[in-house]
């Protein structure tokens, strides 16, 4: 047995086998045989070729293809050397250049696989969780955050411009904090929020634990029971009125009547029913009622 093949059949058994990959293993292979070949021609040929092509062999076993590709390219057959070395080191250099471009074709495969799933990913959430629409307020928002849209919206139509813009000054942070709003004082020293107690700009208490208020006084809600700005029963329990005070009976009536009305009211208040707060839809069926008139 020659001696490199020797080396090989030692080295083999204690640490090279099955290192080569699949997908070299014929570029190993021409390789080898491209040593003992130069080997077996000795002088100046195995000078000029051996150690090149044993580095290249080494590179094949560790599994760097690239790298054993890139020296291959750079190796030249001595002129004393047998013609087959020239034609085997093709030979690798041809199985490695095509496993190469089979690793290109598969990451290429994978990236379009991965952007298609990625987008499957993105049609699925969206039609799981459509996006919410701007302009109510919804469950999973802090609390402090929630009272602060309810009392906004309970004033609006009910308060001053100025009223409404020292409110949203004064609260901004119950929505801009994620832990919500802590105590807080308006400039003029009135207190504007107390544990849950809040207030209006003018000292007037704008909620209570789970009881709101008109910036006038008027009660607004006070557990399941709803009040229309100027006093009147709008909702108990399950039964809704006018604003006048009669019983109206269920919610759907009075919103198709209050709907006929006012388009512009209408509107405002389909969309408060986006929102997935009790309070928020409720509240929005009393300011239609009060407004489409």
């Amino acid at each position: 047995m020659k001696m490199h093949a020797l080396v090989i059949a030692v080295l083999g058994s204690m640490a090279f086998a099955g290192v080569a990959k699949a997908e070299n293993r014929r570029a190993l292979e021409a390789v080898q045989d491209a040593i003992d070949l130069v080997e077996d021609q000795g002088g100046k040929c195995r000078r000029a070729m051996f150690d090149e092509l044993v580095a290249v062999e080494n590179l094949l076993k560790d599994g760097s293809d690239g790298r054993a590709n890139k020296k291959l390219r750079s190796v030249r057959v001595h002129e004393r050397c047998p013609e087959k070395v020239d034609r085997l080191l093709r030979v690798a250099q041809d199985e490695l250049e095509d496993a190469r471009e089979e690793r290109r074709e598969d990451r290429r495969d994978r990236r379009r696989d991965d952007r298609r799933d990625g987008r499957d990913d993105r049609r699925e959430e969206e039609k799981k969780a459509p996006k919410r629409p701007a302009g109510v307020p919804f469950a999973d928002w802090h609390g402090d955050c929630q009272s602060f849209w309810l009392i906004s919206e309970i004033a609006r139509g009910n308060a001053s411009s100025s009223t409404m813009t020292s409110l949203g000054a004064m609260f901004a942070p119950a929505c801009e904090n994620p832990n919500g709003m802590s105590d807080a004082y308006y400039p003029n020293g009135t207190m504007a929020k107390s544990g849950s107690t809040w207030y209006y700009p003018n000292g007037t208490m704008a909620k209570s634990s789970d009881t709101y208020y008109y910036p006038n006084g008027t009660m607004a809600k006070s557990g399941s029971t709803w009040y229309y700005p100027n006093g009147t029963m709008a909702k108990s329990g399950a039964t809704w009125y006018y604003a006048n005070g009669t019983q109206a009976g269920g919610w759907e009536g009075l919103s198709s009547q209050a709907c006929s009305k006012s388009a512009a009211a209408c509107a405002t208040y389909k969309l408060a029913l986006n929102s997935d707060i009790e309070d928020w839809r409720t509240m929005g069926l009393v300011k239609l009622v009060s407004t489409a008139r």
